[in-house]
């Protein structure tokens, strides 16, 4: 395993390693962690990459990256997972989900990573990572028309101790993995998904629909954006997936599924997913995030439910979150 970090000042030139020592890494594991992996494809038809994914360690406050198996605390401050989809065509897809990751780093940066953690606020923290993207994206795309249109999906996930909070924007996806379950927890924010959640068409029908690529929301198309928030508290075992459509479009859940449940790692199981989207066409980017959860704690709860509950934050966080329609005033975004 081994942890790659940058400065952000360090941006335009290479990645200097920080590789755990075998004494760090067992510090780590004495308490919550997570264990992951990620990889991001053009895929067999599109010509660029307009993908883009953050892994940041929020204690350090550095951005993670390596071809190997990577493990980070999730105490205190926690680890940021996110992937984004580009949308616009040309050169502009690539400048959106780029200006996606770079705010909502930089946003992280200065609003948490520097600050001292309070969980109780931390839904409104997420909120307004969002919030910042969205207005970056917007106001590049009004300054410049060969930018206009241009927007990106967003699935962004902190996890804090055992807690996981969820913000989502589009159709990017998140999926938990918990014993024989494979659960959805992000809702798209598409027209298929709308149609079969009317009960007009079924979930295979959406899979093959000519509207299918069609997203109802999307991070910087307009000044106004609703955005999803999710939180469940997480078991040991459990994994977590990220993801845009150049996976799920081509492979089944089901397949999905299986190839996490049979990997020996989540390295492989990353690498498998991506080829399997591939020799299923590859018709779009595909970018992929898997993280493995590991609690410390022997006081956890064994013997629950086989269900999961998705709850919302308080009512008066509520209303900044998932049933906030953004932009704020200026004055709100620090």
């Amino acid at each position: 395993m081994s942890i790659f970090g940058k400065k952000k000042e360090d941006f335009t030139e290479s990645r200097r390693t920080i590789k755990l020592s075998p004494e760090e890494i067992q510090k780590v594991m004495q308490g919550d962690y997570l264990v992951f992996a990620y990889d991001t494809d053009v895929g067999r038809q599109r010509k660029h990459n307009e993908d883009n994914y953050l892994l940041m360690n929020l204690n350090s406050s550095l951005t993670l990256e390596s071809d190997e198996e990577m493990i980070a605390s999730t105490l205190d401050k926690g680890i940021l997972l996110m992937v984004t989809d580009g949308m616009g065509g040309a050169a502009a897809g690539d400048v959106a989900s780029q200006m996606v990751r770079d705010s909502m780093e930089s946003w992280f940066r200065k609003n948490w990573c520097e600050k001292i953690p309070d969980n109780d606020e931390f839904p409104t923290v997420l909120q307004g990572g969002i919030k910042t993207a969205n207005r970056d994206v917007f106001r590049a795309a009004m300054k410049n028309s060969k930018y206009n249109g241009m927007g990106a999906t967003i699935t962004a996930s902190v996890i804090i101790e055992n807690e996981l909070f969820i913000a989502q924007v589009g159709d990017s996806r998140l999926y938990l993995v918990r014993d024989n379950d494979f659960i959805q927890v992000t809702k798209d924010q598409s027209l298929v998904s709308k149609l079969v959640e009317a009960g007009n068409i079924t979930k295979e029908e959406a899979r093959h629909h000519l509207a299918k690529n069609v997203i109802l929301q999307a991070v910087g198309v307009s000044e106004r954006v609703e955005v999803g928030f999710y939180t469940l508290s997480l078991q040991s075992n459990d994994k977590i997936l990220l993801c845009s459509d150049g996976l799920t479009d081509m492979v089944l859940d089901e397949k999905i599924f299986e190839i996490i449940q049979t990997s020996a790692n989540t390295t492989t199981a990353v690498k498998r997913l991506v080829q399997e989207a591939n020799n299923s066409g590859g018709k779009d980017n595909i970018t992929i995030i898997l993280a493995s959860y590991n609690r410390a704690s022997d006081t956890e709860k064994t013997d629950g439910p086989d269900t999961v509950d998705f709850t919302s934050p308080e009512d008066d966080v509520l209303e900044k979150t998932s049933r906030y329609i953004v932009p704020p005033a200026d004055s709100e975004i620090q």
